[in-house]
């Protein structure tokens, strides 16, 4: 089985759908689908007196439309590393409240051997002092 990734992004977040399908598309044959399938959902949602601006409104109803119609399938991962992203791998006081156990982990393993908060700091000095003599 060959796996495709139907999905948008922006500034805060990343969301994709995982497909599978028996056929073997090119990067270029997939997307063409994709946006020949999108311009058919997006008629369908006119027909309906629904609006789609943003392929973030529509990409759940594209990859639907490529199961039901193109003979894909939705797959999940057999494992994945999803970690909130805003906060520090480096402090498990950084958003303290809202850190996983993965990420806490993540954090645990930086810091025992030695990456933590402490060297993070000298390295953006080290990395700013670097930065100002560039720049003269």
């Amino acid at each position: 089985m060959y796996l495709y990734e139907v999905g948008y992004s922006s500034m805060e977040e990343c969301p994709s759908i995982l497909l599978g399908h028996e056929r073997k598309y090119t990067k270029e044959d997939f997307q063409k689908l994709v946006i020949l399938v999108t311009v058919k959902v997006v008629e369908q949602a006119f027909k309906h007196k629904e609006i789609l601006k943003h392929f973030s409104d529509a990409y759940e109803k594209v990859a639907n439309a490529l199961i039901q119609h193109y003979g894909f399938c939705r797959v999940k991962p057999d494992a994945d590393f999803i970690v909130f992203g805003w906060p520090s791998m480096f402090s498990n006081e950084d958003w303290k409240d809202q850190r996983e156990d993965l990420l806490i982990a993540l954090t645990n393993a930086l810091n025992k051997i030695g990456y933590d908060e402490k060297f993070l700091e000298a390295e953006e000095k080290k990395r700013d002092r670097k930065f100002k003599r560039q720049r003269k």
